[in-house]
């Protein structure tokens, strides 16, 4: 006997009871076959049945479904199979047997206990360790589930519909389930993930050997709604470019969200806890036309060491800050609006920050600032026990500023003493433009610095006298700092001046500086008396034009050195022989033989060098031209002594070592 049908309300589920109670009275088998089957929330396709007499007392029963869609869960199922014996006791009908379906490409079987009782059902489902047990209400629209040790790459279907990139892998699930039907259906429950491995299609997400609980109640109806408190331990996690290796700590996260139709998701309450590290707290609404939120968010860190280096690190590559140090406590704010910045306030408290690289270091940082549309406090305060710049250490310090409208400025000229003098900070100003990036300009003047100190610092032979100088102006947008006017350093009692000075991410990866260098009337005998060149007495001027440095490192310019024809002018014989051997090694044989090897300096009319660095090679000349060289040194009186370069082109690489040695053992090896 065969039954068709074509739609069916909720209850003709139990028309099964009927059917099979037939079956046991006319000792036949009946066969049952339905188009679809509708609940309030459920669908079920491709519906075919067997009832029949089986070997024991009872009825063999045999259900199949082709396709099986909870619509709360978005869960769906194919090929829905149950063999199981069919008896009745007590008014209750009881199947014991197997179940399964299959998910993806995988088919999942496993031992199955299934009652009905009127308009209630239960089903045990059991697979190895993995089980299920499940009560339905169909008169209520209620569905309760238990599950346990349940692999979590069985879940794939559902996991793809609520996150459509999700491509589950490994781990188990085990947890507690209520689900109320109806027009707006409700689930709530708790549960746990052991062991989880996952990735998403596009990369951007991922975890392995993780762990998650999670309790949380939820409505799923034209706006879904959800709470929820989590916790996530151990293992690796990838949330876009913020990786977390947990390792033994945990990240406690609680969360109300809701998805309004075609509006995105608004973040209702977002709080997240690492106790004694840190906490984030925000409430933020995406929209489907912004890359940005709108909302606030804040995060107080209790602790930076482990904050920025088990937290935060990549993160910080990412911004050029990699392996960045810390200690104390600090408070970020910020407020977005219309898919921009409208606040940002900051507070420290006993703050340490230091990049590794050394390129500066600030200690016991206190004191707020505050960035807004429209500022709360007028004036603010920042100050440091200490402070270095490339390894070059300050005292303390203090700045006074003036919270404008997205902007902060130097309320008063501020000094920072350091190797003797001071830098001074004259004028200062940091700015966030219409799109958010950061601008600044200040103006910088230093007095009196230590020179012998200063070399000290930067590893540099100990130079005599002082440094002073004056940088106008400097501007900073998008990771460029331009300066305005000619930054002028006094040293060596002349001058150097640069003009067009330009760095390319001053504090990131690979800095790039550009200028032309301007030198007046050094004195060569304070330069060279620290070096065993041997010495130089005179002045030297010149320029280095088109200079380029890569990571602090030449790579292209131009540059023409020459003494000033004027005052005492002589020069040691080490100092001839070592600027005989940078130009080629012409000459200096020449001054171990006859009378000029028994004069220990000698008289010179001008002296000089140039190069132009291009890919490398230096090409090189001198004050004048010497046949097929190029004069290095002219001299003048008796005995009179002329150094001739031969060598046009240099491996740069090859002249800094020639430089190097001549500048550290007075010998200079020319092969």
């Amino acid at each position: 006997m065969t039954l068709h049908g074509g739609r069916l309300k909720s209850k003709a589920v139990f028309a099964l009871a009927g059917l099979c109670h037939a079956a046991t009275a006319g000792a036949f088998a009946l066969r049952g076959s339905v188009l679809a089957l509708e609940a309030p929330g459920i669908q079920a396709e491709g519906i075919a049945m067997l009832a029949a007499p089986g070997p024991e007392p009872g009825i063999r029963l045999e259900v199949a479904v082709a396709r099986l869609y909870l619509k709360a869960l978005a869960l769906d199922v194919s090929d829905l199979r149950v063999s199981c014996l069919l008896r009745q006791e007590q008014g209750e009908w009881h199947c014991r047997g197997r179940g399964g379906w299959r998910w993806a490409e995988e088919r999942i079987e496993g031992e199955l206990a299934l009652r009905i009782a009127g308009e209630k059902l239960s089903l045990d489902w059991q697979r190895a360790s993995a089980s299920v047990h499940l009560e339905a209400d169909v008169e209520r629209g209620a569905v309760r589930a238990s599950l346990a040790g349940l692999p979590l790459a069985s879940l794939a279907a559902l996991g793809s519909a609520v996150w459509p990139t999700l491509l589950l892998q490994e781990g188990t699930l085990g947890g507690r389930f209520v689900l109320s039907l109806g027009a707006e259906p409700r689930l709530r429950g708790d549960f746990r993930i052991e062991r989880m491995a996952f990735d998403t299609r596009d990369g951007s997400a991922g975890a392995i050997g993780a762990g998650m609980t999670v309790r949380f109640s939820s409505i799923l109806g034209a706006t879904p709604r959800a709470e929820l408190e989590a916790t996530l331990s151990g293992g690796e996690w990838l949330l876009g470019p913020l990786y977390l290796a947990l390792g033994e700590d945990s990240l406690a996260l609680d969360a109300a969200f809701r998805i309004p139709p075609a509006r995105g998701l608004e973040l209702e309450r977002l709080r997240v806890i690492e106790p004694g590290v840190f906490t984030l707290e925000g409430d933020l609404r995406w929209r489907p036309d912004r890359v940005w939120p709108d909302g606030g968010i804040s995060l107080r860190v209790e602790d930076a060491e482990p904050f920025l280096a088990r937290r935060v690190f990549s993160l910080l590559s990412l911004a050029g800050f990699a392996g960045l140090e810390g200690k104390g406590s600090a408070a970020i704010r910020l407020r977005l609006e219309r898919g921009g910045l409208t606040q940002l306030s900051f507070e420290a408290d006993a703050l340490g920050l230091r990049d590794p690289k050394g390129r500066w270091a600030f200690e016991d940082l206190r004191g707020s600032f505050e960035f807004s549309s429209a500022p709360r406090v007028p004036e603010s305060e920042l100050s440091g026990s200490s402070a270095a710049f490339f390894g070059i250490g300050a005292g303390p310090w203090r700045v006074r500023l003036r919270n404008g409208s997205r902007s902060l400025i130097l309320s008063e000229a501020s000094r920072l003493e350091m190797l003797g003098g001071a830098v001074i900070l004259e004028e200062g100003r940091i700015a966030l433009g219409l799109d958010d990036s950061i601008e600044a300009s200040l103006a910088v003047a230093i007095e009196g610095i230590s020179l012998p100190e200063l070399a000290a610092r930067l590893d540099w032979p100990p130079f005599p006298g002082t440094v002073s100088g004056r940088l106008p102006k400097a501007h900073y947008r998008a990771g460029r700092l331009e300066t305005e006017g000619t930054l002028e350093i006094a040293v060596f009692d002349g001058r150097i001046l640069a003009r067009g000075l330009s760095m390319e991410r001053p504090f990131g990866t690979l800095p790039t500086l550009s200028a032309d260098v301007l030198l007046e009337r050094l004195d060569l005998a304070r330069i060279t008396s620290v070096f065993d060149f041997g010495l130089i007495e005179g002045r030297l001027s010149g320029r280095i034009e088109g200079l380029r440095l890569i990571d602090w490192q030449p790579v292209a310019f131009s540059a023409q050195l020459a003494s000033e024809r004027s005052g005492r002018r002589r020069i040691s014989q080490r100092a001839v022989e070592n600027l005989a051997a940078l130009g080629g090694g012409g000459a200096a044989a020449a001054l171990q033989r006859g009378i000029v090897g028994a004069f220990s300096s000698f008289a010179y009319e001008e002296l000089g060098l140039s190069c132009v660095l291009s890919r490398y090679v230096c090409t090189m000349g001198g004050v004048g031209s010497a046949g097929d060289g190029y004069f290095i040194l002219r001299g003048r009186g008796i005995p009179r002594v002329d150094v001739i370069g031969y060598q046009r082109e240099v491996d740069w690489p090859v002249l800094i070592a020639r430089l190097k040695a001549a500048l550290s053992s007075g010998t200079v090896v020319v092969e």
